[in-house]
């Protein structure tokens, strides 16, 4: 019975940093976010507490704001979607995992967030990339008997070397991201990472190209596609420690 309350704990509390989250990267006023009350973007009226409930109030309300009837972003669902999912899937498979911790889903769980908005704006949002970046930290201090700073220092030469290669076609945001999730993966891991992407990225790119979806030259969010990367990696380790 415990372990359920701490999981429901767990999700809700997920769930309302999701949403904060999102208001954060949204919220024009950085300094004042923590101390006013949420708002809608159109009307700006105050939300109450039934308008702030994570997914359930956007599907009730069809993704409309109340008030004013404007449409709610998409992406505001994304957040908490992927957040609760995530988190289900965790506690669902927890007794299989050797090693993946909420640390790890945490650092998951905001490389989506990273993501949702690579897709919408082409571009790492610095809210996001400093919450990433402390929470790779903090799992690094936890596992810090593992990391090598030679091997790590190998990746970012590596990475970097790749970055001026390409001539434009990697942004140096998603090089950012690389440099921030290798630091609680070894080498070999990290090249895996960086092969998946790319993978995944081609493949993707080679799909909606065949279907003429978009232009050939057409810039491609990659940062889904290290996601996708980095939960291989997860799933790989699991596997080979298994």
């Amino acid at each position: 019975m415990q372990v359920y309350i701490n999981n429901v704990t767990v999700l809700i509390l997920g769930l309302i940093f999701a949403s904060a989250t999102k208001c954060l990267v949204d919220s024009e006023e950085k300094r004042s976010f923590l101390t006013r009350r949420s708002r809608c973007s159109t009307c700006k009226k105050e939300l109450s507490f039934l308008d702030l409930i994570p997914i359930a109030s956007y599907l009730f309300k069809r993704g409309r704001c109340s008030y004013c009837k404007s449409r709610i972003p998409f992406d505001i669902f994304l957040y908490e979607f992927f957040t609760l999912i995530v988190l289900i899937f965790y506690f669902i498979f927890d007794k299989y995992f050797i090693f993946l911790n909420l640390f790890y889903i945490g650092v998951l769980i905001y490389l989506i967030f990273i993501a949702i908005e690579d897709v919408r704006c082409l571009e790492v949002v610095d809210e996001l990339f400093y919450i990433f970046l402390l929470l790779n930290v903090g799992l690094l201090v936890l596992n810090f008997h593992f990391f090598n700073i030679l091997e790590w220092l190998l990746l970012v030469g590596i990475y970097h070397i790749l970055y001026y290669i390409a001539r434009g076609s990697i942004g140096y945001g998603d090089i950012k991201v690389f440099c921030v999730l290798v630091l609680n993966l070894n080498f070999f891991e990290g090249i895996y990472l960086f092969a998946f992407t790319f993978l995944y990225a081609g493949f993707f790119a080679l799909g909606i190209l065949v279907f003429k979806k978009v232009k050939r030259g057409t810039k491609i969010p990659l940062v889904p596609f290290i996601a996708l990367g980095y939960f291989s990696v997860l799933l790989i380790r699991e596997g080979i420690l298994w």
